[in-house]
């Protein structure tokens, strides 16, 4: 029995979330352990660079995905 569409696209999405909780929370560790990027490519203070993209990670992440299953 093969997987239907949008069964395929529930599970790929619910990856994608588990991804970002997951990247999210390391992130937050980073920060909490003090560790800054030694550049960063978006203008943001490194010193709370971590804390920042734990915040639009998940967001973004969940974009991406959105785009990519469109296509």
């Amino acid at each position: 029995m093969s997987a239907t569409p949008s069964r395929i696209h529930q599970r790929s999405l619910a990856l994608v979330g588990l991804t970002g909780v997951l990247w999210a929370l390391f992130c937050l560790v980073l920060f909490r352990a003090g560790y800054a990027p030694s550049r960063t490519l978006v203008p943001l203070p490194r010193a709370g660079y971590y804390a920042a993209q734990a915040a639009f990670v998940v967001p973004l992440l969940f974009a991406q995905w959105a785009v990519c299953a469109v296509l």
